[in-house]
């Protein structure tokens, strides 16, 4: 007999990697972890190739793929599923982004992809949101603090959708790639933001 009602944990990340303050241990097998070994042994665990044999995949296409949508056929960007999941819905017309903070050298070049992991980034999304101005694009935009992420509404007649992996969709406003509009008003307007 199947139930009608499940939990459905995916534990994704988990595995994490060897850490030398733990002897070689990852966090995970170096974790009292009463509840989960419970939960492993009354249900029903396994790993699965979600995407294909060999394919390592995000946890967005994972988890479309868990889900049971093939991402082949419905996968447009991690942009949109950040956007619902932060309370911005999707509607015909938008384009959603999804941005992290990152670290910049002195030449430009990115030294940290999520600036040491950020916990608190209200402060640099509020600047983000006061000084930030596409207007001049009628673009308007919404940028959440801990997806960190930008969503565009435009209209059909002002973007084109460019094949751009793995992103898929690009804001093409009167000649200007209007994303990169924003990251160098962000750039320049995080550049002289301090936080803690």
């Amino acid at each position: 007999m199947t139930a009608s009602k499940i939990l459905f944990i995916i534990l994704d990340g988990i595995s994490d990697r060897p850490c030398p303050d733990l002897n070689g241990l990852t966090p995970l097998s170096a974790a009292k972890t009463p509840v989960l070994d419970k939960l492993a042994a009354e249900g029903c665990c396994g790993i699965m190739d979600t995407i294909g044999p060999g394919i390592r995949p995000g946890s967005d296409t994972a988890h479309l793929a868990l889900l049971g949508y093939d991402p082949h056929k419905y996968y447009t960007g991690r942009g949109p599923l950040e956007c619902e999941g932060t309370g911005i819905p999707m509607e015909p017309g938008m384009i959603g982004f999804r941005c992290n903070f990152a670290t910049l050298s002195p030449q430009g070049i990115i030294t940290d992809r999520r600036a040491g992991r950020i916990h608190d980034t209200q402060a640099l999304s509020k600047a983000i949101k006061e000084g930030v101005d596409l207007s001049g694009y009628r673009v308007e935009f919404s940028f959440r603090s801990g997806a960190g992420l930008f969503s565009s509404r435009v209209s059909a007649f002002e973007t084109r959708r460019l094949d751009v992996v793995p992103h898929g969709c690009i804001a093409f406003v009167a000649g200007v790639f209007v994303h990169v509009v924003f990251v160098v008003q962000a750039h320049r307007i995080l550049h002289g933001v301090r936080t803690g």
